[in-house]
């Protein structure tokens, strides 16, 4: 049963991805917003998650949810995982290159609108900012802490469907 909702799910975003015509992409949409709370309703309730990114996100994945061992595993595949790269005496972090580049995608989209709306992510911003970070390295922290709470979304909407 898991395996034929994500599937479909999967199959409906391919499709509305290669959709030229308005009245198809409207269908598509449509299909998508009662087939993303069927698969995913807790990892859809997490701030900053719309229909849209969480398909993304689902996408990227693919469907087979014991890939997501752990932590680390789910942020490798989502191109988050920080890894040095400090020159001399100053302590930096990039992204790890692998991994799906619309999972990575979804989780800024995510972060962005949590910047925008969310007060305790502002703050947080800011504290960070005047710690000495940049913008973007505040952001990556923000990525790596959205992906253990989407994490444990999905686990628990796995196991909900695998109920079922």
């Amino acid at each position: 049963m898991i395996h034929y909702k994500v599937r479909n799910l999967h199959v409906t975003i391919l499709h509305s991805t290669f959709t030229i015509s308005p009245k198809k992409s409207t269908l598509s949409t449509l299909t998508l917003e009662t087939l993303v709370p069927q698969v995913a309703p807790k990892t859809l309730s997490v701030f900053g998650m719309g229909v849209g990114t969480l398909a993304a996100l689902l996408v990227s994945i693919g469907d087979n949810p014991k890939r997501l061992r752990s932590d680390a595993s789910f942020v490798c595949l989502c191109k988050v995982a920080p890894i040095l790269a400090s020159l001399s005496s100053v302590t930096h972090y990039r992204l790890h290159r692998g991994g799906a580049r619309d999972g990575n995608s979804a989780l800024y989209v995510a972060v962005i609108v949590r910047l925008r709306y969310c007060a305790k992510t502002k703050a947080y911003m800011g504290r960070r900012t005047a710690e000495g970070l940049s913008k973007m390295e505040v952001i990556r922290c923000l990525k790596r802490y959205l992906v253990r709470e989407v994490l444990r979304a999905l686990c628990s909407d796995y196991e909900n469907l695998r109920r079922v």
